[in-house]
């Protein structure tokens, strides 16, 4: 598949945050194989498989905000940024992004309803529209919808639906990978041994080509339960990773009322 190249994040713009290191515009490789060999066929009376996710799935109904602090390391074919976020977001497909520049100044705030979008600068420029693809890997370096980055981030991604499970297969270290076909792609879940979900895939269908993954580390307890305080994001189709560290983060926080509006606020 041919693809144009993408505008570079807003995150790779030196006049928005100078310290950075850009190097030479290159063509990303296509996506590898997953060169991992698949685990044995688990049992068909095996109990984690559905334990494990219907645990998810309560985490998912339990979690219906996040506001959080997190540092951004991304690295990708036009360069490599290191910057700070505030990200406050709320399901399905709320978010506010507000980027953090030089002395930690506002940069940007991002705020999408996860059809319409508005984008302030601190040079008090704006654009507003709807949501396209590219919207929050041209401002933070995710390359994910509004509602895929809810959940994602808040450690509950989710599954197409309508998919079909294919057979549950151990991993390495004693852990489960459930997958589901979907269309041209599969949706893989892989958890450890503890039930912790450890990533999130979307893989070509048949080839196993990785196309889009989320790596989750860093647990600890927050609210009850474990909460991935580090996600590392590989978009294998362009070659970039964003890794997110949560320095602070708080779920299911009371938002102020219109923190969420597309015309609300900016950059100071």
């Amino acid at each position: 598949m041919t693809r144009g190249r993408r505008r570079p994040p807003l995150a790779l713009l030196v006049l928005v945050l100078p310290p950075l290191l850009l190097f030479a515009c290159r063509s990303a490789p296509p996506p590898g194989p997953d060169t991992r060999p698949l685990g044995e066929l688990l049992a068909i009376d095996d109990p984690r498989p559905q334990r494990f996710l219907d645990a998810l799935l309560e985490a998912g109904r339990e979690r219906h905000g996040l506001r959080g602090i997190a540092d951004l390391a991304l690295d990708g074919p036009d360069g490599s940024a290191r910057l700070k976020q505030v990200v406050l977001l709320e399901r399905p497909a709320r978010l506010r992004v507000e980027v953090l520049g030089f002395l930690n100044q506002t940069a940007a705030v991002l705020t999408t309803d996860g059809e319409r979008f508005r984008l302030l600068r601190s040079d008090r420029s704006s654009e507003e529209g709807l949501v396209r693809p590219s919207l929050l890997w041209e401002v933070a370096g995710i390359a994910l919808r509004p509602d895929a980055a809810v959940r994602v981030l808040l450690g509950t991604p989710g599954l197409p639906d309508g998919a079909r499970p294919l057979p549950p297969r151990a991993t390495p270290g004693g852990g489960v990978r459930l997958a589901y076909a979907h269309e041209r792609a599969v949706a893989a879940l892989e958890f450890d041994a503890t039930g912790a979900l450890e990533r999130w895939r979307i893989e070509e269908l048949g080839g196993r080509h990785v196309l889009l993954e989320a790596h989750y580390t860093a647990y600890a307890a927050l609210a009850g339960s474990g909460f991935a305080h580090q996600i590392e994001l590989s978009d294998h189709r362009n070659g970039t990773t964003a890794r997110v560290h949560f320095a602070e983060v708080e779920l299911n926080p009371t938002f102020p009322p219109g923190i969420f509006a597309l015309d609300a606020g900016g950059p100071r």
